[in-house]
């Protein structure tokens, strides 16, 4: 089971990461930039804040932040679970099976109502071709990056849970340890290891808290996009 969890998370990241960079007409934007861009400002963001903020996370922000990623946690499962029945379309044979049926049932000869229903259904021409692309491409980017925004809120809580667990390590003031030469005792090397422990903390909760925020403002967004692209097909 844990092994196949972690091939689900794997899978997950790499197809959210990819469909965020390819728009709904397949296009994939490969570019450095565009790749990395958002991480960096991410994570740029979360060190400046935490060399200016220096101590540990307070009680109150902790709290609200829990609270906030619990509500976004409850919205997108169920935006992912809605999403599914919106979006799902039937396949042409099930389709075409639904045809044939209701033939059967209205006519006489079933041999001449398979013709009829197999005739009577017409291939879908360029343009509907096309819409169905834009909305397969934005269901899969939408599913998965919700489920990867899902996955970045539970392990986000789950580093602000240690800093309440600590409460002492948290408050920690950074900037009070100096490194000094000299004799190097075992004591030190363990001090240095928890320094450093609580820095990536606090730096990976802020950035997480940066992505998931930058992932729901995208698929916000998208879904935008997405909803103007409909409406314009009613108009044409």
């Amino acid at each position: 089971m844990p092994l196949k969890l972690s091939r689900y998370l794997i899978d997950l990241r790499k197809n959210a990461l990819r469909f965020e960079r390819i728009d709904i007409n397949g296009v994939e934007d490969k570019s450095f930039v565009f790749k990395y861009l958002s991480r960096f400002i991410c994570l740029t963001t979360a060190i400046g804040v935490v060399y200016v903020m220096d101590q540990g996370f307070s009680e109150s922000f902790t709290s609200y932040i829990s609270t906030v990623l619990s509500i976004l946690i409850g919205l997108f499962i169920t935006a992912l679970i809605f999403s599914f029945d919106k979006f799902y379309q039937k396949s042409g044979f099930e389709k075409i099976s639904a045809q044939v049926r209701i033939y059967e049932e209205r006519a006489e000869e079933p041999e001449r109502t398979l013709e009829i229903a197999i005739g009577d259904i017409s291939e879908p021409n360029s343009k509907e071709k096309f819409w169905n692309t834009q909305g397969y491409n934005y269901t899969k980017q939408f599913s998965y990056i919700i489920g990867y925004n899902i996955v970045l809120s539970i392990i986000c809580i789950i580093l602000i849970s240690f800093c309440t667990l600590f409460p002492v390590a948290n408050s920690l003031e950074l900037s009070k340890f100096r490194w000094i030469e000299g004799e190097v005792e075992g004591q030190h090397i363990w001090l240095f290891l928890k320094v450093s422990l609580l820095l990536l903390l606090r730096v990976g909760t802020l950035y997480l808290i940066g992505m998931v925020m930058y992932n729901t403002l995208f698929v916000v967004t998208s879904m935008v996009t997405f909803m103007n692209a409909k409406m314009d097909r009613t108009v044409d």
